[in-house]
């Protein structure tokens, strides 16, 4: 975990250096069914669309993305720790819009496995030191090589209230293998997180990513601006009569 950590700022370093191309403009939206399957486990089922702008506009939603259908079962280990596997992901990627040509360009389906460890630990009161850390394994229809990519996300939470939370966090992503040497960085996230859980047993989620991404196909760096929207519903045993 801490030599995750440690890299995270070698390649952020290193990275947000490079020379970049214009920046682009994003709109994700993830729905999320959550089922509890005993004490300790749970299944959730996420479907999610994003939009991006086209080559002439700054348009969040004019052109797709990415489609994505994904399964997690998760086992909360206690308060602070919690693993996760991902057996089945299916996601349909767009090209990133940079000319006219991206717009018509094919899109490209990817298969994907992964594992994940989330954690948390009290600093004071009501704020939280959060961290993620996960590996994926990446199959795609139209590139020769599976990647395998490591991902580490930390940041601090506040807890406003029982239902209100605020976060922030930084998640690099670094590929493994399947990649050159030089595309070994994928992308790093900046973002910050509105949490809000209703009553009815449904928890939303808003904010706001920076991402800097090295595109497979290029030697500079991408930056992209995301505006998120989640809602995940909190689903319930039936009770027995």
């Amino acid at each position: 975990m801490k030599g995750l950590f440690f890299l995270s700022l070698l390649a952020a370093g290193m990275f947000f250096a490079r020379p970049a191309q214009a920046q682009h403009y994003n709109a994700w939206f993830r729905t999320t069914l959550s089922y509890p399957v005993q004490e300790k486990i749970r299944l959730d089922n996420e479907f999610q669309h994003r939009r991006q702008s086209g080559a002439d506009n700054d348009y969040l939603v004019s052109n797709k993305l990415m489609f994505t259908a994904r399964s997690w079962l998760h086992y909360q280990h206690n308060e602070n720790v919690r693993f996760s596997l991902s057996p089945f992901a299916c996601f349909n990627h767009y090209r990133v819009i940079e000319t006219r040509e991206d717009e018509k360009g094919p899109s490209n389906r990817e298969y994907r496995v992964s594992a994940a460890m989330d954690w948390q630990t009290r600093i004071a009161g009501s704020i939280y030191l959060v961290s993620r850390n996960a590996v994926e394994y990446r199959m795609f229809k139209l590139n020769p090589r599976d990647i395998t990519r490591v991902r580490n996300r930390s940041g601090i939470r506040y807890d406003i209230d029982t239902r209100f939370k605020i976060s922030v966090y930084d998640e690099l992503f670094v590929n493994l293998s399947g990649t050159d040497r030089y595309h070994y960085y994928d992308h790093n996230r900046i973002g910050f997180n509105l949490e809000y859980n209703f009553p009815c047993n449904c928890k939303m989620e808003a904010g706001y990513i920076f991402i800097d991404r090295l595109l497979p196909y290029h030697d500079y760096v991408v930056r992209e601006n995301n505006f998120f929207l989640n809602l995940t519903w909190q689903l319930t045993k039936s009770k027995k009569h």
